[in-house]
């Protein structure tokens, strides 16, 4: 059974027409692969990213040997998009009888692309087609033995043979002439169904979610375009799904081999190495994969010892610690071979890492060669071994898709270039390459509907079926629509087989109207208004139905559908619950030894956050980009550090701040500001360089006027406080200062939004960080006298403090409440522990505070309430990870 149009999922009618193992349906490339077969002709159809690169290959030697060629400026801009056109145009006309011999008449297009040709070697579709032909017409002439097969062949065709592509007619013509029967079923096109049914629905949603409440035997046949969306209705809702395809798509493991390009851009894109980093199927082992990608995340760059340490980590160790007995999944030596093969580059190290921040349109060919190589080397094998376990995993046919484009391209490259490439030339060629195709997303499931994709697989007659997509636009171009007439003209006076437009135009018509022809009974039409707010086009069919016998509300079906009763389930708790129990006795809590100042805030604010986070180490994993108010952060707490920690010899604190800006600015973007190197972050850089040279400038003056010394900047603190159970509270002080008198001073920098954030802080005495630092310090055997405290507010510039300074940048703020902050911590610490040991979990938000079990505790650290004065309530913990849980 023969058409052009016949493609994906068909209808037929298997009992009717007793249908055995010997009928295939099949379009124009699936018939001449079939006949070539039974004719004893091998040819391997190269994929087309191959084609392209071989034919991208002929176009660049042409257009050297011809420089004055019409293609030849575009050629220059993106060559390999320039060959992507030619070649489907050369496709076409090869398989119409057209050949590089060929000179037309006022021609220059298609003459050129006949002396492009002469550069290429061709073994296509076309190719196929003239040799299956010359091998049928000696057969004719008695030259060759005619297959047995052949003899018994039946070819249907469901149109007259006059409408069929006119370069396939000399293939069937002499193959009717050896005895094989073409057959042209044009029956259905006397009949029409009895009924035809329009369904109108305002929203496309809506229709689908009506569709997937019919039985699967409502109707013999449904028709679906694109069943992707309505496949995932089914199901969502518990149905058998009923085969679709991902169509004009490129999915998240096919991108693989355009991320595997892009990490050759310089400056690497810091987005493009987390991408690759979180790809289903990545090469890189699982363990370095996440872990890697959360240190970038969390300092903002890969240039730094963050980064480096997490990498030696997983190579020497696994992660584990050095005394985890526990074995080790693999070896330092295959560990380091993954890391080395599935990254273009080694991050261990400043010499190699560090040159991945500078501007360059230049690759290093050879380790583009050795990536591409691992990558192709990859994904074809591991396309092998799913194979093996199953058969029809949608991964496949991704991994393949990988494995080719990356072929061709290192084909591209190992035969085009011979010195220096350019990453715009690089990325042109895999853009080319890197095409949207068609993949699986679902396999049908037995039990589901008997659905096809296109109007034209309806091969045999139905007694009902349902058109569930008859609206937007369904046109199609033609073959010969990028020829001019002129040109259709010259190429007919040279025996060139074109399609007749208006056969093909008719044919067109013919196998998208055949569900009306084809079915006897009931034809049911699924019409729509609107996709979300973009307004759907009518069918072009829609006014050529001859009858429609009745119009439902479509609306009105679908509120019947949803109105119909249900068991509702009521998974929320009840409102006035403020805690979760569990049982202690028989799940003891085992309680951290280490604590941080964030972890004590959140066990005494929102424990439930802090059991789940800390105890349970249920963790929010869903950070896979970089932050851009994050990034800010990073870069200023670099900066400041770099600067006010260096050695300056003689010059003065603020004169040296300044001469170094640029140094230092330009060494934090590279290790804690990748964000910031992108072209897009241009204007975001600019202004950050700008607002932290001025807070720079100020610090630098606070610290000179108050007689201050920078003693060292992330200074590490751990120290027992006497908080229960002997627990240690660990913190970095951002910076560590002496004054004059040789007492401590701890400025803590915080990059904020909100100008007065941390001088609400220190008015309400809730500085918790700030009270932990002073005790830590206080804390020491040869502890200061004093410790001071101060937030250093970036990009204002200003310090905010509760004990005195001087400059015209600092304002002294007087608490609202005087206590002893440390001594309420340890109090809440105790009184949050004996809670949940005893199995309660407090989870109130938007409760009055007079209410809840620890705000009844004598002398705890206060919970941060609405603000309200009369009967406040705790603050709603608005931005929990664990919402889901307490509702």
């Amino acid at each position: 059974m023969y058409s052009p149009y016949y493609s994906g999922s068909i209808y037929m009618e298997m009992q009717a027409r007793q249908v055995a193992l010997d009928v295939q349906v099949l379009e124009t490339q699936g018939l001449l692969s079939q006949l070539a077969l039974h004719a004893g002709i091998h040819q391997q159809i190269l994929s087309f990213p191959e084609r392209l690169t071989s034919y991208h290959k002929a176009l660049l030697e042409y257009d050297n040997s011809k420089k004055g060629n019409i293609f030849h400026r575009s050629i220059k801009i993106d060559s390999m998009s320039v060959a992507k056109t030619l070649l489907r145009w050369r496709d076409s006309l090869a398989m119409c009888g057209w050949n590089k011999s060929i000179v037309l008449d006022n021609c220059d297009r298609l003459n050129t692309l006949a002396e492009i040709d002469g550069y290429f070697c061709d073994e296509g579709i076309a190719s196929l087609l003239q040799k299956l032909l010359r091998q049928v017409r000696q057969m004719e002439s008695g030259e060759v033995r005619i297959p047995q097969t052949y003899k018994s062949l039946v070819i249907e065709i469901p149109c007259l043979f006059e409408f069929l592509p006119d370069y396939i007619k000399p293939l069937l013509e002499s193959l009717q002439n050896i005895g094989v029967i073409i057959e042209e079923n044009t029956d259905a096109l006397k009949y029409m169904p009895k009924t035809i049914t329009e369904i109108h629905f305002s929203q496309q949603w809506k229709a689908e979610a009506w569709l997937t409440q019919l039985k699967p035997t409502a109707y013999n046949v449904w028709i679906n375009t694109d069943n992707k969306r309505l496949d995932n209705w089914f199901h969502m809702s518990g149905n058998p799904v009923c085969g679709s395809e991902m169509t004009d798509t490129n999915p998240q493991i096919t991108q693989m081999f355009l991320l595997a390009i892009q990490l050759f851009q310089r400056p690497l894109n810091v987005n493009t190495l987390l991408q690759y980093l979180f790809l289903p199927e990545c090469p890189l082992d699982r363990k370095i994969r996440r872990e890697l990608a959360r240190v970038i995340v969390r300092e903002g760059g890969f240039c730094n010892d963050k980064v480096q340490e997490c990498i030696t980590a997983y190579i020497e160790r696994e992660f584990k610690s050095a005394d985890d007995d526990t074995p080790q999944e693999s070896t330092k030596e295959q560990r380091e071979e993954n890391y080395l093969k599935y990254l273009p580059f080694d991050l261990r190290r400043d010499d190699s890492s560090l040159p991945l921040a500078e501007e360059s349109d230049t690759v290093n060919v050879k380790a583009l060669g050795k990536f591409l190589s691992a990558i192709s080397a990859y994904t074809s094998s591991k396309a092998v071994k799913i194979t093996a376990v199953q058969p029809y995993d949608a991964r496949i046919a991704q991994l393949r898709n990988v494995s080719e484009m990356t072929d061709a391209l290192l084909s591209q490259i190992d035969a085009l270039v011979d010195g220096k490439l350019s990453f715009t030339t690089l990325i042109q060629w895999a853009q080319s390459l890197y095409e949207d195709g068609d993949f699986i997303l679902y396999h049908a499931q037995v039990g589901g509907r008997c659905m096809i994709n296109s109007p034209s697989n309806m091969i045999d007659k139905a007694e009902s079926t349902i058109w569930c997509d008859f609206y937007g636009d369904k046109s199609s171009t033609l073959s010969t629509d990028f020829l001019s007439n002129h040109e259709i003209e010259q190429l007919g006076k040279f025996g060139v087989l074109l399609w007749n437009k208006q056969h093909e135009s008719d044919l067109m018509h013919l196998m998208t109207y055949r569900p009306v022809c084809q079915t006897s009974g009931e034809l049911t039409i699924v019409t729509c208004d609107q996709q979300g707010a973009s307004k759907l086009p009518m069918h072009p069919l829609y006014l050529q139905l001859p009858f429609i016998t009745e119009k439902e509300d479509g609306d009105a079906l679908y509120d019947e559908m949803a109105s119909k009763p249900v068991d509702a389930v009521d998974n929320h708790r009840q409102t006035d619950e403020v805690e979760i129990r569990f049982d202690s006795e028989k799940h003891p809590v085992s309680w951290r030894s280490v604590e941080s100042y964030s972890a004590l805030e959140k066990l005494l604010q929102d424990p439930f956050d802090y059991f789940m986070n800390y105890t349970l180490r249920f963790a929010d994993t869903s950070e896979t980009e970089i932050k851009l108010f994050q990034t800010y952060g990073n870069v200023s707490h670099e900066v400041v550090e770099t600067l006010f920690t260096a050695e300056r010899r003689e010059q003065s604190l603020a004169d040296f701040v300044i001469s170094e800006y640029e140094q230092a600015f330009r060494r934090a973007l590279v290790r804690k500001g990748a964000l910031l190197l992108l072209p897009e972050h241009h204007l975001d850089k600019e202004r950050l360089k700008y607002l932290l040279q001025g807070c720079v400038r100020k610090l630098a003056t606070i610290i000179q006027e108050n007689g201050l010394t920078v003693i060292q900047c992330e200074q590490k603190e751990e120290q027992d406080l006497g908080f229960q159970s002997g627990i240690i509270l660990q913190g970095y002080i951002d910076m560590l200062l002496h004054d004059k008198a040789g007492n401590d001073v701890v400025f803590d920098l915080k990059w904020t939004a909100k100008k007065d954030k941390f001088k609400t802080v220190l008015q309400k005495n809730r500085a918790l960080q700030l009270a932990i630092y002073k005790a830590m310090l206080m804390n020491h055997e040869d502890h200061p006298q004093s410790v001071r405290t101060a937030y250093f507010v970036m990009p204002y510039g200003k310090l905010f403090s509760t004990d005195e300074f001087f400059g015209d940048n600092f304002e002294l703020i007087t608490p609202d409440v005087q206590a002893d902050v440390m001594a309420q911590l340890r109090n809440g610490y105790a009184e949050r522990v004996r809670e949940i040991n005893e199995g309660k979990i407090e989870t109130a938000d938007n409760i009055p505070i007079r209410e809840l079990e620890y705000a009844q505790s004598v002398g705890v650290y206060p919970l941060e309430n609405d603000g309200k004065k009369k009967d406040p309530k705790k603050a709603e913990n608005q931005y929990s990870d664990y919402k889901c849980f307490t509702i």
